[in-house]
């Protein structure tokens, strides 16, 4: 048993040996009994049909934990807000998935029970290209949007990307400066134009500075499958180790938390 759990969970501290493990086990719910070198059920008792996800515990003071879900969905989301408690304890750099139609309530969820605190990307971005462009008689705004889709290389191409460069230029120490090793984790949203306009070198400046004790840098990745590789308009978003979290329908609507509820 115990070799089964350190392989599906080796980042886990190994499990202590029977009959220390006994205690630990009841904690979690599990009526197992050691039986010639093994665990085995206790025998069945008269229990009723009930039809909740997840058992309760039998005392109130037992915190829940992916160990007792009885779906895989509830022990990924649990599994998820273990792995967010200890991102917002350890800071550094999380790139997090989330499904499309999920994305604004895991970003309220993500602010309101972590500190996360939300950045808007696309907002910056389009503020400090849009003053540059107000600046001059020409272009206007509406041929800078015309530029967006014209051909590479082009004349409205190339003017676009210099104004694009310009506004990443003023926009990116703005993001720098959010980032506090005291304050709750930054929580970058909206940041698909990273990857649209040739800014995910940015992200990754970012990123370093997080791992680097500046504070903790979440970017909020939508997917059409959370499941999926972080990736921002189509650009996949590097991390390293344990710093991608796959967010879950079931952790976005809290089931794990209010099956004890």
């Amino acid at each position: 048993m115990t070799q089964r759990v350190r392989t599906r969970f080796p980042e886990l501290d190994p499990l202590p040996p029977h009959p220390k493990l006994d205690r630990l086990l009841a904690e979690a719910g599990f009526e197992l009994r050691w039986d010639r070198g093994r665990y085995v059920p206790l025998p069945p008792r008269n229990a009723s049909s009930s039809m909740s996800v997840m058992q309760r515990r039998p005392s109130v003071t037992v915190t829940p934990s992916r160990w007792t879900a009885e779906s895989p969905e509830l022990a990924a989301a649990m599994r998820a807000e273990e792995r967010l408690t200890g991102a917002r304890s350890a800071g550094g750099f999380r790139a997090l998935t989330v499904r499309l139609s999920r994305y604004g309530l895991a970003r309220e969820e993500l602010a309101r029970r972590f500190d996360a605190r939300p950045v808007n990307v696309a907002a910056r971005f389009l503020d400090h290209l849009h003053a540059l462009v107000d600046e001059h008689p020409k272009p206007t705004w509406e041929t800078v949007v015309g530029a967006d889709i014209a051909p590479p290389g082009s004349r409205g191409a190339i003017k676009l990307g210099e104004y694009v460069e310009r506004a990443w230029q003023l926009a990116a120490p703005e993001l720098r400066a959010e980032l506090s090793a005291e304050a709750g984790p930054v929580l970058l949203h909206d940041a698909a134009v990273l990857a649209r306009y040739r800014a995910m070198d940015r992200l990754y400046e970012l990123a370093d500075a997080a791992r680097g004790g500046a504070g903790g840098v979440w970017v909020l990745c939508p997917m059409e499958d959370p499941a999926l590789l972080p990736k921002l308009d189509g650009a996949v978003v590097r991390v390293g180790d344990n710093e991608w979290i796959a967010l879950p329908d079931a952790w976005v609507v809290n089931a794990h938390r209010s099956v004890l509820a």
